[in-house]
């Protein structure tokens, strides 16, 4: 089966995450010692477009959801980020995972039924570099893990 899809939402989420990481210290923060923790879960909105092809020759079916389709579609959700400081040392993490599914007909009216899920995991650390009353700049470096599957199922002809 091949998959050809174009994914927007990660980067919103990705863009989301590193608005939380810039954000000033809120209420939320908890001293420990000389380090402060934020948990902060988050929603976002997100819009799906591309081609799923089910098998080699077979047509695509055209993929494209705005945020209300994709909410009726939703089957579970979950959104976290993570901040840890100690004096100019910051580390964090952000978790997203989401799972939609839809069935329907694809031409000449056959059913399908297909599903996507999507978890990512990003792990960083690093130094303030900036911190004054106009805004902080942390220089931050880590890694990033996705998971994503698409599945379609097509009854056997």
């Amino acid at each position: 089966m091949t998959r050809t899809l174009t994914l927007l939402a990660p980067l919103a989420g990705a863009a989301a995450a590193a608005l939380v990481a810039v954000a000033p210290r809120t209420a939320e923060a908890q001293a420990l010692g000389d380090w402060s923790f934020q948990i902060t879960p988050y929603v976002w909105f997100e819009g799906i477009n591309g081609d799923i092809t089910p098998g080699t020759g077979a047509p695509p079916l055209e993929i494209d959801a705005s945020f209300s389709d994709i909410l009726e579609d939703l089957n579970s959700a979950f959104f976290l980020h993570g901040l840890a400081r100690s004096g100019d040392f910051v580390l964090f993490f952000d978790l997203s995972t989401s799972s939609s599914s839809r069935g329907g007909l694809i031409p000449p009216g056959i059913p399908a039924e297909g599903s996507l899920s999507q978890t990512s995991l990003t792990l960083a650390g690093g130094y303030r570099v900036v911190d004054n009353p106009q805004g902080h700049f942390d220089l931050l470096a880590g890694a990033r893990a996705w998971w994503i599957e698409a599945e379609v199922d097509v009854p056997a002809a």
